[in-house]
């Protein structure tokens, strides 16, 4: 990975992440005479008709998740804990949420659910927490500055947005607001590969930040 560019590892971390909302698009679709996009998670669509669009999903989104805290590893060499926790909820929200499925709705929770079930709650709460700790670290970063006060206020909304996921699931709409959730920060995880694809080799700043991390 090492040779690979910054704008070349960008744009695999965007390609790669879009996968998943386009594959819960396309199924929501495909299985709307029997699944209920406002009451149910978004998961459960793993269970049904060509479910396996959806699971390839989470993998890609792991994939992409990584490229991403690889990016940051190159670029913010001063704080490594944006690509630490990138890489934790990679493994959360693509692998675990990939290997272990969800439990359908009306029966007992199994093993397998309550792994996937944690787990999305923890890299939902994570992938919130990425973002006010990356538009910290942006403050005092020649390449990502611009995008501090963006970030924080970004943070801001994930953060209602997780609290609206909760109040709407006591209301029977979890469905909803787990997708509110989700377009939360997985926008900011898009903009934040669409910028990083936007800086390029070209940049001197980038390719003295590759170097000084040993990754140019």
């Amino acid at each position: 990975m090492s040779r690979l560019s910054t704008r070349t590892i960008g744009t695999v971390a965007l390609v790669a992440l879009a996968i998943l909302p386009l594959a819960l698009v396309a199924v929501n679709v495909i299985q709307s005479a029997h699944y209920d996009a406002m009451t149910q998670p978004g998961s459960q669509l793993a269970l049904g008709e060509d479910g396996w669009l959806i699971t390839a999903g989470f993998f890609a989104a792991g994939v992409g998740t990584l490229m991403l805290a690889e990016v940051f590893r190159r670029t913010l060499p001063g704080n490594r804990w944006v690509a630490v926790l990138l890489a934790l909820t990679a493994v959360l929200n693509g692998l675990v949420a990939g290997v272990f499925p969800t439990d359908p709705n009306g029966v007992a929770m199994t093993t397998h659910g309550a792994i996937h079930n944690f787990s999305g709650l923890a890299g939902f709460l994570i992938d919130v927490a990425i973002i006010f700790v990356a538009g910290r670290a942006f403050r005092t970063n020649p390449v990502w500055r611009s995008f501090s006060r963006p970030s924080l206020v970004w943070g801001g909304v994930a953060v209602a947005a997780t609290v609206l996921m909760f109040i709407l699931g006591g209301l029977h709409l979890f469905g909803l607001g787990q997708r509110i959730a989700v377009a939360s920060w997985l926008s900011w995880f898009l903009t934040a590969a669409w910028r990083a694809r936007s800086l390029g080799r070209s940049s001197d700043t980038v390719a003295r930040l590759e170097v000084e991390t040993g990754t140019g």
